[in-house]
């Protein structure tokens, strides 16, 4: 659970690696790293990019990238003015931006969900202004929140932010899925659940900033933001991968650039898996074989797990080409992120996937699930206090933040329904904690030493197989019951009717 990303290899090049250079023919081990290191790592590249020449080849280069993977460059704008202003106005600048984006982005308000609950309420006509005032709402609620957390560090809130907006957004919820409620009333409940869900967690981290050693700012999304995950946390994690000098600016930008172009490179092999897999072998994707199995059908049981390995590929390089973009706009502005999804293929157990498959949502819920739980709880039992904590995370944190997320089932499918239809992702968090608590106690048992290749490789695949399997548990919808996929499942090894 608290495992961080493995650290990335350095290239040396050290003066003293001149032992091969006398043997005639023979290449040097630090030639070849010379050859093999990426660019960033020159002293040349370096500084040219730190002249007003190299700042504006550097900007066309990745607004080039980040037009051909995003088809804008409002992003490349608001990172430029966040490296290359002074540092004393960087927090100003991501904050303003953060701000900005809340009331222009239409991404993190479904006015979609708002027009029909409207329309339902006998309210017509929402128009766009629903969402600048939105926006606008969003931002004083949270100026207001961590405003008195500041003033009263001692209360609830301040202390226990987690707690409490989780049991604000479950009483809105309920409130909300009652029927007690019609017309204006409801469509104000409806307006507060919609706002608060996509920037509770980033509230939360605001709020936390509060208890650091230096000034905290309520941040809600930096302008590299592109989901309810903070990436980056709030702004004292930033501040810990802030450039501080113009060499280090210089590496973290060339370090992003480079990032982004992996992005596209991923984004192209993904492209052809899917034409290759879908198109010219005829695999049809995996939500269509599920519904054709649950409708009676019958599928081939290599089709079956062809489409299954099929989306489990796509999934995981869709997650690292978004990733990718995210933290490469990151970089670029100024703040050397770690990447959020890190070589997941090489991971030896089921807990290092996880870690390495998409770090930011595994450190929230490790911030804000685990940790208090470990603190607390079992402190006499290291094993039991581990797996207590990792089930709180991984199991709870987890259900709790999906369910919050997509709250608006409750508008669609009545909100007893859409606690029963949770039920298969809930099954889902339950096995995968158990698989992190198994991979945990595993690791503990395991003999020191460096494993052998084989040992490696089938540990390699043993988790990937894991996982392809519990992907077919991974549904957050309410399309099919929890049975409906196991039934499906045991089709898949021939056992289903």
């Amino acid at each position: 659970m608290g495992l961080s990303p493995p650290r990335r290899r350095r290239v040396s090049r050290a003066a003293g690696d001149v032992s091969a250079a006398t043997v005639p023919g023979r290449r040097s081990r630090a030639a070849t790293r010379r050859r093999l290191a990426p660019f960033e790592s020159e002293p040349s590249v370096i500084a040219f990019v730190q002249t007003p020449a190299g700042r504006a080849v550097l900007a066309a280069l990745f607004g080039g990238l980040l037009y051909l993977r995003l088809q804008q460059w409002m992003p490349l704008l608001f990172a430029a003015a966040s490296a290359w202003l002074p540092a004393r106005y960087r927090r100003v600048v991501v904050a303003t931006t953060g701000f900005g984006l809340v009331i222009a982005d239409p991404f993190w308000f479904n006015m979609q969900i708002f027009s029909a609950i409207a329309a339902r309420e006998g309210v017509g006509g929402i128009s766009g202004m629903a969402q600048y005032a939105a926006g606008l709402g969003l931002i004083a609620v949270c100026c207001g929140v961590t405003g008195f957390a500041a003033w009263r560090r001692t209360s609830l809130p301040a202390r226990r932010p987690v707690l409490c907006q989780l049991t604000a957004q479950a009483a809105l919820m309920l409130l909300c899925g009652s029927g007690w409620f019609q017309g204006g009333v409801l469509i104000g409940l409806w307006a507060a659940v919609l706002i608060l869900a996509p920037a509770m967690w980033f509230i939360c981290y605001a709020i936390v900033d509060l208890r650091g050693p230096g000034p905290a700012a309520p941040l809600l999304r930096p302008f590299w933001s592109m989901s309810g995950t903070p990436f980056g946390k709030g702004w004292n994690y930033l501040s810990k991968f802030e450039a501080k000098t113009p060499e280090q600016l210089a590496v973290t930008q060339l370090k992003g650039t480079r990032l982004l172009a992996w992005a596209l490179v991923l984004d192209a092999v993904r492209r052809v898996l899917v034409v290759t897999v879908h198109g010219q072998a005829g695999v049809p994707v995996f939500a269509t074989v599920m519904a054709v199995a649950l409708r009676g059908g019958h599928s081939p049981w290599y089709i079956c797990w062809a489409s299954l390995i099929a989306a489990f590929a796509e999934n995981l390089l869709e997650i690292s080409v978004w990733g990718h973009t995210v933290i490469a706009i990151a970089r670029f502005g100024g703040f050397r992120l770690l990447r959020n999804t890190y070589r997941p293929l090489e991971s030896q157990t089921i807990a290092e996937f996880w870690n390495r498959y998409y770090f930011y949502f595994k450190e929230l819920l490790v911030d804000f699930f685990f940790y208090p739980a470990f603190l607390r709880f079992f402190r006499k039992s290291e094993g039991l206090r581990i797996a207590f904590a990792t089930f709180i995370a991984a199991c709870v944190g987890n259900m709790a933040y999906h369910f919050t997320r997509d709250s608006f089932y409750i508008s669609t499918v009545g909100l007893k329904q859409a606690i029963i239809g949770f039920q298969t992702y809930a099954f889902y968090c339950v096995m995968l904690t158990a698989g992190i608590c198994i991979s945990q106690w595993r690791s503990r048992r395991r003999k020191p030493g460096a494993p052998s290749l084989r040992r490696r490789v089938t540990a390699s695949a043993g988790v990937m197989l894991f996982f392809c399997l519990l992907h077919v548990f991974d549904d957050e919808r309410r399309t099919y019951s929890l049975m409906d996929h196991a039934r499906f499942l045991l089709q898949m090894f021939g056992a289903g009717t």
